[in-house]
C-alpha cells in the first residue's frame, strides 16, 4: 500500500565550491581557476555523476577517497541551500519512506504535522517486509527504511548506515476479562496453553519461531494484517496476541480497559530497537534531515511515556 502526501516538489542537488546567496548558484572550483566550469559545459550543478565521471580512472583507494570528499561537499552544499532557503521558510523536495507495518501508527502524527509545516514536500510512504526495505534502500528506491534491529539482523553486513531510534520489546495482549490478565507476566507454559493470533510482521514471526524452537509448539490460530480481527479474537474468543510494545500504544481498540498488556517472563533476547536505515554514501537531503528530527522528537516522547 502506497501512502502519498502532498504535491510534487524538487529539491536542489549538490555541487562543489561556494554558494552565491544572491544568485542562488553554487560556484565550482573551476570558477576560481579560470577553467571552463562543469555547469558551463552543460553538466548541471546538482549532477552527482560529474564526480563519478571524474574519478573512475583513479585506483580504488584514491577513488574511494574522492567519493568521500565529493559526498562531503554535497552535504555542505545542501547545508548552504538549507540556510539560503531558511530566509524564505521554503522547504521543498521528495522523501520516500519504506516501513514495516507496526510503525505506521507512529508515523501518522509525524506525517500530518510535518505536512502542515512544509506543504511543498512530497512524502511517499510504503509498507513492506524488512528484507524488501533493505533491498529498496540499497537500490535507491527508498530514502529511509524503518525496521526492527536485533542480533540476528546484521545491518552492518549490508553496507547501510543505521541508527537506533527506540528500544522495544515483545509483550502479550489479552482481554482484560481473562484470568490471565491478573498476572504480572506470562511464562512459556502459560503461553503454550493459549490460542494465539499474530500480526503479520517479520520480527513477530522470527520471535515465535525462536520461542517454539525453545519451548515447544504454540497453537497459532491465524496470522493477519487486520488489527480489528485480532482485537475481536482477543475480546470474544479469549485469544492472546503478541507484538512489540510500541505497536499497542496508539491503537484505540487496545485500550487498557479492553486489553491487558503483559510482559513475558522469558530470558532476554538481547537489545531490540526500532531503527532507521539509509545508504551511507547518499547525501542526506534537507527534507530527510528535517523529517528525522520530527520523528526522533515524537519517538522520544513515546519512549518517555512507555517508561512512565
Amino acid at each position: 500500500m502506497l501512502h502519498e502526501y502532498g504535491k510534487a516538489g524538487v529539491l536542489g542537488g549538490g555541487g562543489a565550491g561556494r554558494f552565491d546567496f544572491q544568485s542562488g548558484r553554487a560556484a565550482s572550483r573551476d570558477d576560481f581557476s579560470g577553467q571552463p566550469s562543469h555547469h558551463q559545459s552543460g553538466i548541471g550543478v546538482g549532477d552527482q555523476h560529474f564526480y563519478q565521471v571524474q574519478i573512475r580512472s583513479h585506483p580504488d583507494s584514491r577513488r574511494q577517497n574522492h567519493y568521500q570528499k565529493a559526498y562531503e561537499t554535497l552535504e555542505k552544499y545542501e547545508d548552504l541551500l538549507e540556510a539560503a532557503r531558511g530566509f524564505s521558510g521554503t522547504v521543498k523536495g521528495r522523501l520516500r519512506v519504506a516501513t514495516i507495518p507496526s510503525p505506521m501508527s507512529l508515523l501518522e502524527r509525524v506525517v500530518i504535522e510535518f505536512k502542515k509545516k512544509f506543504p511543498d514536500v512530497k512524502l511517499e510512504i510504503v509498507e513492506k517486509g524488512s528484507q524488501d526495505i533493505i533491498d529498496d534502500v540499497n537500490q535507491d528506491k527508498s530514502d529511509l527504511g524503518l525496521i526492527i534491529l536485533f542480533k540476528n539482523r546484521l545491518i552492518e553486513r549490508t553496507g547501510l548506515a543505521f541508527e537506533r531510534l527506540l528500544p522495544v520489546h515483545m509483550v502479550a495482549g489479552i482481554s482484560s476479562a481473562s484470568p490471565l490478565a491478573l498476572k504480572p507476566t506470562v511464562g512459556p507454559e502459560e503461553l503454550r496453553q493459549q490460542t494465539v493470533v499474530l500480526y503479520n510482521d517479520d520480527y513477530v514471526k522470527w520471535y515465535m519461531d525462536d520461542f517454539q524452537s525453545l519451548y515447544g509448539p504454540v497453537d497459532v490460530l491465524f496470522t493477519t494484517n487486520n488489527r480489528d480481527l485480532i482485537f475481536r479474537a482477543c475480546m470474544n474468543h479469549g485469544a492472546v496476541t503478541i507484538g512489540l510494545n510500541f505497536s499497542f500504544m496508539n491503537e484505540p481498540a487496545f485500550r487498557k480497559d479492553n486489553i491487558a498488556i503483559l510482559d513475558f517472563d522469558l530470558p532476554d533476547h538481547g537489545p531490540v530497537y526500532l531503527g532507521v536505515i539509509q545508504r551511507k554514501e547518499k547525501t542526506h537531503s534537507q527534507v530527510s534531515r528535517r523529517f528525522m528530527e520530527w520523528l526522533k522528537h515524537d519517538l522520544e516522547e513515546l519512549g518517555a511515556s512507555m517508561q512512565s
